[in-house]
């Protein structure tokens, strides 16, 4: 990958865009899997993302498990349906800018300790959380 390009004259302001230019929908194929070869078969993975793209990511992978959590950050007259569209894609969904305690508890969880009892009793995603641990 060729990196940034940027002018020291100019205040070290960005004058050019490495190739190749990294968007959502090509995140996948920056993937190193000759530097990471677990990534591309290993068992699990947790994606966190803010686009349906970012779930791209993993598509391609032959991965046994894969718990997505998506960000949904939408403006509201396009919610209903940006909502609908996340949870046929995500495991959990994560709506105006909540933030990373899924995650948290998520990993905590897989790698052993105990998730912390107030997030069980005041979180009701956290049922699915436990769902999702178990299967």
């Amino acid at each position: 990958m060729t990196p940034e390009v940027y002018d020291i004259e100019k205040g070290n302001m960005l004058v050019d865009f490495g190739e190749p230019t990294v968007l959502s929908t090509n995140k996948h194929l920056c993937i190193n899997h000759e530097r990471y070869p677990e990534i591309q078969e290993g068992s699990n993975a947790i994606l966190i993302g803010d686009l349906i793209e970012d779930f791209l990511i993993v598509k391609n992978l032959k991965l046994k498990q894969v718990i997505g959590i998506g960000f949904l950050n939408t403006p509201a007259e396009h919610e209903a349906e940006a909502l609908a569209k996340f949870l046929e894609t995500y495991d959990i969904v994560i709506a105006h800018d909540g933030n990373l305690m899924h995650a948290v508890q998520l990993v905590k969880s897989i790698i052993g300790m105990e998730i912390d009892e107030n997030y069980v009793s005041n979180n009701p995603s956290a049922e699915l959380l436990a769902e999702i641990l178990s299967s």
